[in-house]
């Protein structure tokens, strides 16, 4: 008895290959704090302003805006690495554009606003 001639081995379920990471919601996550962070920080100091501790506050709040500027721009640079990384691999770009798009507009904001805080 010959068992060998119709043997076929057992069928082994194909795995997809695993989606590469994007650096696209570090983007995104770095946008929304740069953008919403500044205005958090001016509705709670700027509530309790008085003219005893102004000079205080508005140093708390240009602080805010220096780091909002640094987080937007980490977000631009995570963006755009986002978004030429899933343009080279396919993965999704989707939280790369947003992540991008966040951190230009939070830094013009904090960029302005910055400027505005030292010109007084």
């Amino acid at each position: 008895m010959d068992y060998n001639n119709n043997y076929q081995a057992p069928y082994q379920p194909q795995y997809n290959a695993p989606r590469p990471k994007s650096v696209g919601a570090g983007a995104l996550v770095c946008g929304l704090i740069a953008l919403v962070g500044p205005w958090l920080v001016n509705a709670l100091v700027l509530d309790g302003l008085s003219l005893s501790n102004a000079s205080e506050s508005l140093t708390t709040v240009l602080i805010s805006y220096v780091i909002s500027l640094a987080l937007s721009i980490t977000a631009i640079s995570l963006g755009a690495k986002g978004m030429s990384t899933g343009k080279a691999t396919g993965a999704p770009k989707g939280m790369a554009i947003a992540g991008l798009v966040l951190g230009i507009i939070a830094a013009v904001i904090a960029f302005g606003n910055i400027l505005c805080y030292i010109s007084l």
